[in-house]
């Protein structure tokens, strides 16, 4: 590299434009910077490439190697043609040569060995030249019917397990993420042909154009990873919004055949930001972009950036492009905002996604659209798994699940919604929603872990959870319930109504808050939870309106199959004991007497007539 292209190098990593705003960490200093210039040559699909990295040690140890994911070098990817050569690795503040080793389970990791022990705060860059062969692959890294898809695609920092005294040495997971990454800036320079429609983490600075190529510029501050989606076919919509007062550009990026698609896109990408921002936090950054690629799956988050396959993309599949375009924008808040450990913690992020993709339609629509929503995508699918499968533990990691894709999406997504919602039945939804914005205010720009998550919660509504937890997270099995007796005893049109309720299962043992409804005349409907502990448990609720009917969870909200049947209320009418006959007989000859001494009294006063 000519010192030219260094000094440039060295005042790219020290601007600092302010994006999203000053609120990224305590310490901004300490974030890592990455400086990328990066060449496509389209005719073999190759990118040409210089990353200089910027690590200041902000860790409690010196450090005597760095190591990177290079996620790109997958097994599944080299299978489709990826290939990965690095020419070397440089050390900028000596100009020595590094020695490296690529390798890991899956050859996804890059240590590079240090001159020297890097003590803490002390700062080393270090400049990675290497090619990489874009694999023909229908994936979040591959190329595929004109569009480039570039997920996670250079060697990114791993982050130092202090408490472990190693580096997260993570594998790729090829059904889910297993990522886990500091926050860093990013100054990305992409070399392309002149009508390549580019796509990209962060702010477009500067598009400079020379003959038949271009160089396009993007700059992120505070984000977990960068992503670039290109391709000579896109059209673009955009529309600028104001979210409390922040300007923020959402794009939609699609090919010309889907027109209407991609303004649909556009549209509940928009919605989205709008909803979360309110029921989380504000959304920080300025920019969005929504990407039609081609996909094995639905779609992938990625920092201000987000793909969605474009099978999504016709009009018969219009509800679940919606869907999926709401899931993947809420995992700006879960995973790119508030940073869980995708790998080790997948329910901090995809449960929260799955239950906001499905709170999108609630809003928009209404009611009675989530419920139709949330029966067909989440519960109804989940109790189809129950039926072949064991109920799993939903706070285990990816390579818990391992290829069991269908036990993984179960467990962590779908009982993830549910457990969500269950949440909010028995906080309330003033209590669920100002616990989430808590968490979003502890957590913004920082690292949060599913203990901290339910710390938060219970300081939050000040009432200890862990029983819920403990049974929804930690535990296995699904609770069965059914109302084995239901009396009332009533006088004066007030009752008491005695409610008893068995768990059916077994296997289960937890407490849980069961949602009872109560049935009167003439349509009139009240819900009481109660509460369920171990096989069997007995409420007394006072009523003023007499019970016809009673149900155990009318609506299916605590998952699992309950006998849920209209049970007729057996109506008994108080009996009184001797001696209560007596204090009431007494209680009625007091008022009589009081009622003919004010008599006497009115009379004599003579206004008695």
């Amino acid at each position: 590299m000519s010192k030219i292209v260094l000094v440039l190098l060295l005042i790219a990593l020290s601007l600092n434009i302010g994006l999203p705003s000053g609120d990224c960490l305590e310490e901004e200093r300490l974030l890592d910077k990455y400086v990328i210039y990066a060449t496509l040559i389209e005719r073999n699909k190759t990118l040409l490439v210089q990353e200089t990295v910027e690590f200041r040690n902000k860790y409690n140890v010196k450090l005597k190697e760095l190591c990177f994911h290079v996620y790109s070098n997958a097994p599944q990817f080299r299978k489709s043609g990826s290939l990965l050569i690095i020419n070397y690795i440089k050390d900028l503040n000596t100009t020595q040569y590094l020695n490296y080793t690529l390798g890991g389970i899956d050859g996804t990791l890059l240590v590079v060995k240090l001159p020297r022990p890097l003590s803490p705060r002390e700062t080393k860059i270090i400049k990675i030249s290497f090619s990489l062969k874009i694999p023909v692959r229908r994936d979040r890294f591959g190329y595929y019917d004109d569009i480039y898809a570039l997920g996670t695609w250079y060697p990114i920092l791993a982050v130092y397990r202090e408490d472990r005294g190693e580096w997260n040495r993570a594998p790729y997971y090829p059904h889910g993420e297993s990522y886990n990454f500091d926050f860093a800036n990013y100054d990305v320079y992409l070399n392309v042909s002149k009508n390549m429609i580019v796509a990209a983490t962060g702010v477009k600075i500067e598009e400079t154009i020379e003959n038949d190529r271009k160089i396009v510029h993007f700059k992120a501050e505070c984000v977990r990873e960068h992503c670039i989606v290109m391709s000579p076919k896109f059209k673009v919509k955009s529309k600028k919004i104001t979210i409390e007062g922040r300007t923020v550009e959402v794009s939609s990026y699609y090919i010309p055949e889907q027109e209407y698609e991609g303004e649909v896109a556009l549209d509940t990408a928009i919605y989205s930001l709008r909803l979360y921002s309110d029921l989380y936090g504000p959304y920080p950054y300025p920019i969005l972009r929504v990407c039609e690629v081609h996909g094995w799956f639905g779609g992938m988050e990625y920092p201000m950036l987000i793909m969605i396959t474009s099978y999504l993309y016709s009009r018969e599949r219009r509800e679940y492009l919606e869907l999926v375009v709401a899931h993947e924008v809420a995992h700006q808040w879960w995973y790119c905002i508030i940073a869980n450990d995708e790998g080790e913690e997948p329910w901090m992020d995809e449960a929260f996604a799955e239950y906001s993709g499905v709170l999108y339609f609630e809003f928009r629509y209404g009611k009675s659209k989530f419920k139709e929503i949330f029966r067909r995508t989440v519960i109804d699918p989940f109790y189809r798994y129950l039926q072949r499968n064991e109920d799993d533990i939903s706070a285990k990691s990816v390579w818990y699940f391992g290829d069991d894709v269908y036990r993984y999406v179960n467990i962590i997504y779908n009982k993830g919604a549910c457990t969500l919602h269950m949440l909010r039945l028995i906080l309330g939804d003033e209590l669920f929603f100002s616990s989430l914005k808590k968490v979003y205010r502890e957590y913004k720009f920082k690292k949060i872990s599913i203990k901290d998550f339910t710390k938060t919660v219970e300081e939050a509504t000040g009432r200890d959870l862990d029983w819920f937890f403990r049974a929804w997270l930690y535990s296995r099995g699904i609770p069965r319930y059914s109302i084995v007796k239901a009396v009332a005893r009533g006088i004066d049109r007030k009752y008491e109504l005695i409610i008893v309720i068995c768990q059916l299962n077994p296997d289960v043992n937890i407490t849980m808050y069961v949602p009872v409804t109560i049935y009167g005349w003439y349509g009139v409907k009240y819900v009481k939870l109660i509460k369920v502990e171990g096989s069997e448990s007995k409420a007394i609720i006072k009523i003023p309106f007499e019970p016809r009917f009673v149900r155990v969870d009318e609506e299916d909200v605590i998952l699992g199959k309950d006998n849920s049947v209209l049970v007729p209320v057996e109506i008994k009418y108080f009996t009184l004991s001797r001696e209560e006959v007596q204090v009431q007989v007494g209680s009625l000859l007091l008022l009589i007497l009081l009622d003919l001494v004010l008599f006497i009294r009115l009379s004599k006063r003579g206004t008695v007539k």
